[in-house]
């Protein structure tokens, strides 16, 4: 087992930084993680080493100097208005918080580093890395830029062209349905689409960062997107984000991988 930081109660994720940005254990040059939880080494692999392992480098690059923060709970600042939204300034607790002030991921910025925060409490296994994979791609598309979103929505606006129905998750198939049946203005189909878009990114990229982790499956039905269409995402993304080397994304490369 590991040594766990010693927490006030209610301590925001800005005073972890403050006050225990000294205890991160570094992986690589550019890549650090801290447990406030403790972990025994079977758990250390699965929820840290296997699936930092697998990161492109270029994520890395992407996201500079990545710490990543694992907490049983986040619980939204009170101090923050009502309605936000924002993942940052969360409360780090040991209590299962209600359902309307849990947070599953936050971030903070703190100079040049990038504090990535999980709540795994509750999460088994492929949850825990499901919601670090989308956090990543969250962060990911906020920060490449437009040289990396825009080849995907211009794939994506292709599909929309060709009626491709379907999504790889629940999240941006909604979004797709919504856009597909809009018949208002053009500045309401426009936020629409914007919104598709990026959830789809973010639902494809989580996809493809897990693939080169773990061998997964999508659930077949009438609202998976066609695995070709899929496959030709996951390409592209390849290209923008290549796997480590000896990693494969697809079973067929293993032999070669």
């Amino acid at each position: 087992m590991e040594s766990t930081a010693t927490l006030a109660p209610l301590l925001t994720t800005a005073e972890f930084v403050d006050q225990c940005r000294e205890t991160v254990i570094p992986l690589t040059g550019s890549l650090g993680y801290f447990s406030v939880l403790p972990l025994d080494d079977d758990e250390r692999d699965r929820l840290i080493h296997d699936p930092t392992s697998a990161f492109p480098p270029k994520l890395l690059e992407v996201i500079p100097n990545l710490r990543l923060i694992l907490v049983p709970y986040l619980v939204k600042d009170p101090s923050q208005p009502p309605d936000t939204r924002e993942a940052s300034g969360c409360v780090i607790d040991f209590r299962p918080p209600p359902d309307s002030l849990k947070r599953l991921a936050a971030y903070e910025a703190i100079g040049e580093e990038t504090y990535l925060f999980l709540a795994v409490r509750d999460e088994d296994l492929f949850d825990a890395h499901v919601l670090l994979y989308h956090s990543l791609a969250d962060r990911v598309i906020s920060l490449a830029g437009s040289g990396f979103s825009d080849p995907f929505y211009a794939m994506l606006n292709l599909e929309l062209k060709r009626n491709v129905r379907g999504e790889i998750h629940e999240a941006a198939w909604l979004d797709k349905e919504e856009l597909l049946r809009y018949r208002g203005d053009a500045a309401g189909r426009s936020e629409r689409l914007e919104r598709y878009q990026r959830q789809a990114l973010e639902d494809t990229l989580a996809l493809y960062l897990h693939g080169l982790c773990c061998d997964i499956d999508l659930p077949a039905g009438p609202k998976q997107l066609p695995s070709r269409y899929i496959r030709s995402r996951l390409l592209l993304l390849r290209k923008h984000l290549p796997p480590p080397e000896g990693i494969a994304l697809f079973p067929e490369e293993l032999s070669t991988a």
